[in-house]
């Protein structure tokens, strides 16, 4: 069934852009310094002043969009953009939506991190039905992160193994 969808998703749909799906802010300068900034720190620092250093540069969060992007950025070191992942939630830094989760997920499926991308699935399906229950919207949260994986399937560069 899930096949399926994904045919009929791929033949009805285009896929968008990475940077016009999760409407990407970066034309702002701030926002695209942030993502540059960001990167390189977890690219560059040590792990001990890494942390830190993020917390100094992004000190009033950062939003999906660019969570998204920095780990577009990192897409080869994925235990990294795990553990970023983890800060910023750990930390509320990021106010993490489907889209943020898809970007996360995808990378850990291409990264064989099939443990992880199951347990990321399942927060996001809660984290979706804490917010429905909020907005008193009733749709099927599976489905809705399962489009959001198809709709940036491509643009993540992701493997199947996702699905």
């Amino acid at each position: 069934m899930a096949i399926q969808i994904l045919k009929q998703f791929s033949q009805t749909l285009r896929p968008k852009p990475w940077t016009l799906f999760f409407s990407f802010s970066c034309s702002n300068d701030a926002s695209q310094s942030l993502v540059t900034d960001a990167v390189s720190i977890l690219t560059h620092h040590r792990s001990k002043s890494r942390w830190s250093n993020l917390r100094s540069a992004c000190p009033n969060g950062i939003t999906p969009a660019e969570f998204s992007e920095i780990t577009l950025h990192i897409k080869n070191k994925p235990q990294l953009a795990l553990r970023f992942f983890l800060w910023t939630k750990s930390k509320s830094l990021c106010n993490h939506n489907l889209a943020s989760y898809s970007s996360i997920i995808h990378l850990l499926a291409r990264a064989r991190l099939s443990s992880h991308a199951y347990d990321l699935i399942r927060t996001a399906i809660r984290a979706s039905h804490q917010n429905d229950e909020e907005n008193c919207r009733f749709n099927s949260r599976p489905l809705n992160l399962f489009e959001t994986l198809v709709k940036t399937y491509r643009d993540s560069g992701s493997a199947p193994f996702v699905f």
